[in-house]
Formats: structure tokens, C-alpha cells, sequence
């Protein structure tokens, strides 16, 4: 058997496969779909975040509005595949059609979708009667509001439940730590009566007692039994010492956690509350004033009173 290297794998092969629907108008299935081209309002909290990480090129919004003008033969069905996308039809200032993404992009239909002018008008008919760029952002700003709203509330109570989750874990390590200390405390209270004991009976009493007394062999003893206290000592706390450095490692990563979910919880609501303020912004029509149109009779009187200066009579 020998191995072949496919140059074309399954994924260069979808994207072909794509280009290929989009270049001869054809409808895509929906297996070539990409999910993060839909309508923002039907997003949840985590298809938010991840639209926003991974934008769209300008190639691809192109490929996109080109989509949706193949698979429509109305103003209607074109407007409402622009909404499956996250897109308005709107009046542009410059141009007669363009499209308003949901993030307040304006794209011209005449340039992504390739098609003239003339051809636009026949099937989308007369552009005035659509919504004006200004307001289409404003028409999606009181759409995305509340949505972002919501998912800010989403992710309060989302915050708030990791808290009573680490605050339930921190409850239990502190539970387990110290039931840990005071059972090492009772066992090494144990063992330490225990050695005493032992030490104990190897004093002689009685006569034995007064000539180990006499002889020195009880000082020697002592001197044993005072050794192995000091060994004991030393051994017991570095007992201790280990249990505090296991628990204190254990509350430090749990610190760590702690840390970096409200890290990011807290850029999560940050982000919310960045959105809200431009969909708000882009909810705002601006104020035009209108300019007064100004007249020939106008112009020569303004030349009349201007001052040229002193006369100068040679």
C-alpha cells in the first residue's frame, strides 16, 4: 500500500465548493452556511462574544451581500436574506442602496453585489422609500439594546453563580483544612504521649534507680530521651509546616481561579456595557440643521458691506 497526500483536504474543498455557489448565483445548502453570519438579534451571550472575535474580512462581507442578492428576485426577499445575515437595507447618502451591518458599517450594494445601478432599481425599486443611513442605525440600535441589556443581566446571574460556586468551594477547602490540622494535631498528641511513655520506662527506679544514679547511667539516659525529644520536636513541625504548604497551595490556586474568573467576568460586562453605549449611540438619529440656501442678492450685498478699506486717491 502506499500513502497518496491529498493537496485538496476536505476543507480547501468546502471552500472551493463555496465560491463555487456564490460565483454562479446558486442557493447555498445550509452545510456551507457559516453560523456566524446570522441575524445578531437571535445570538446567544457566548455567539455575541465570539462574532465579535472573529469579524468578518471585507472579502467575505462581499461574498455575503453577494449571497444574499442571488438567492432573492425581490426588494422583500433581498431585505429579508439581508436580515438573516445581520444586515439593512438602507437610502445611502452618496449612493442610492447600501447595507448597514448590525455593528453600524455601511456597505455599498452597487460594489459587493457587482451590479449597476440600473439593475439595483428595477428589482429593489425606488431607493427613497427606504430608511436613510442614520436612521437604520437608529432602527437597529433600539433592536440591539435590549438584547444587549438582556445579555448583560445574562451575565450578572452567570457571574453571580460562579461566585456562590467558589465561595462554596472556599467554605469546603476551609472545612477540610482544618479538620486536616486538628486530626495531625491529635495524632502527633497521641504519638507524643506514647514516646513519653517509652522514654519513661527506660528510667531506672528503686535501687536500679540510685546506682544508674550513682554509676551516671541515668544521665546518659537522659541525655538519650533529651536527644530524641529535640528529633521529635523538629520532626512534628516539619509535619506541620508540610500540611500548611499542601493547604496554602491549595487556597492559592483556588485564589487563582477566583481571580481570573472575576478577571473575566469583569471584562465580559465591561464589553456589554461598551456595546450598550454604541448601540445607544447608533440609536441616536443626530440633529441636521438646515442649511440656508443662499441667493445671488444675498452674495452682492455681503460685497457691499464689506469694508475694502481707506480710498486711495493718487
Amino acid at each position: 500500500m502506499k500513502a497518496v497526500n491529498l493537496s485538496f483536504y476536505k476543507r480547501k474543498l468546502t471552500a472551493i465548493s463555496k465560491q463555487l455557489f456564490l460565483e454562479q448565483g446558486w442557493p447555498m445548502p445550509e452545510g456551507l452556511r457559516d453560523p456566524r453570519k446570522r441575524d445578531p438579534l437571535k445570538f446567544t451571550l457566548e455567539d455575541w462574544q465570539k462574532a465579535k472575535r472573529t469579524g468578518l474580512d471585507p472579502k467575505q462581507t462581499k461574498a455575503l451581500l453577494r449571497e444574499c442578492w442571488n438567492i432573492s428576485d425581490s426588494r422583500e426577499s433581498f431585505e429579508a436574506a439581508l436580515r438573516e445575515k445581520g444586515f439593512w437595507l438602507a437610502h445611502g447618502d452618496r449612493r442610492n442602496f447600501v447595507a448597514v451591518s448590525w455593528k453600524g458599517e455601511t456597505h455599498s450594494l452597487s460594489r459587493a453585489c457587482g451590479v449597476k445601478v440600473k439593475e439595483l432599481r428595477s428589482r429593489l425599486g425606488d431607493p427613497h422609500q427606504l430608511r436613510s443611513v442614520d436612521e437604520t442605525k437608529a432602527f437597529i440600535g433600539t433592536l440591539l439594546t435590549p438584547k444587549l441589556k438582556a445579555w448583560a443581566d445574562e451575565a450578572h446571574a452567570k457571574a453571580k453563580l460562579a461566585s456562590l460556586t467558589l465561595q462554596f468551594q472556599r467554605e469546603q477547602i476551609v472545612e477540610r483544612h482544618r479538620k486536616a490540622r486538628a486530626q495531625m494535631k491529635d495524632a502527633q498528641e497521641t504519638r507524643r504521649i506514647a514516646e513519653e511513655q517509652k522514654r519513661a520506662a527506660r528510667i531506672p527506679r528503686g535501687l536500679r534507680g540510685l546506682w544508674g544514679w550513682i554509676s551516671g547511667k541515668n544521665r546518659k539516659i537522659r541525655q538519650i530521651n533529651e536527644a530524641e525529644i529535640g528529633r521529635e520536636q523538629v520532626r512534628d513541625r516539619a509535619e506541620r509546616q508540610a500540611l500548611i504548604q499542601r493547604q496554602l497551595a491549595e487556597r492559592r490556586a483556588l485564589q487563582r481561579t477566583v481571580v481570573a474568573v472575576r478577571s473575566s467576568q469583569r471584562a465580559t460586562l465591561e464589553t456589554l456595557f461598551r456595546d450598550i453605549a454604541h448601540a445607544m449611540s447608533i440609536g441616536r438619529v443626530p440633529e441636521t440643521k438646515e442649511r440656508k440656501p443662499r441667493t445671488r442678492h444675498r452674495d452682492r450685498q455681503r460685497g457691499r458691506d464689506r469694508d475694502d478699506g481707506p480710498e486711495f486717491n493718487p
